[in-house]
């Protein structure tokens, strides 16, 4: 959540206060551990845990094998928000294009305005009516140019 959704949409400091709120529950947490390689399914049962929940996320975009994909201009989604949350500044050309009508291409197309594009646009498959992105997404996102 940290790094995939803009802090425009998830302020940090709000993220924070939740993740205390649930820590303080009695959950542990382990961060950055690997599966296979730092526990097992078997270890964690022998430790006596009756239940096991991994939430491992989406940490890498989808990517789609285009001619020119490779180019240093071409940015993937998540890797982009990842990016701009880690504090990168990236430079954007004037204008762009997202590619895709879900949340995070919506997420993508915001943060490249607030990144410095001055002209953005989305393209998808479906059409307006047909976006995986909630109405009130892309209206919010039309309401900002």
């Amino acid at each position: 959540m940290r790094y995939g959704i803009p802090r425009y949409r998830l302020p940090e400091d709000l993220l924070d206060n939740e993740i205390r709120t649930v820590l303080d529950l009695g959950i542990e947490c382990r961060p950055n551990k690997r599966l296979g390689k730092d526990f097992t399914i078997e270890q964690l049962k022998g430790d006596g845990y009756d239940a096991v929940f991994l939430a491992v996320g989406a940490q890498m975009s989808r990517r789609i094998p285009l001619e020119g994909a490779d180019h240093p201009d071409i940015l993937w989604g998540v890797d982009f928000l990842f990016r701009v949350a880690e504090g990168e500044k990236i430079a954007l050309k004037e204008r762009v294009i997202v590619v895709g009508g879900g949340n995070v291409a919506v997420d993508v197309a915001l943060t490249a305005m607030r990144c410095g594009a001055k002209d953005v646009t989305m393209v998808c498959l479906e059409k307006r009516e047909e976006m995986p992105a909630p109405d009130w997404e892309v209206e919010g996102a039309l309401a900002e140019g």
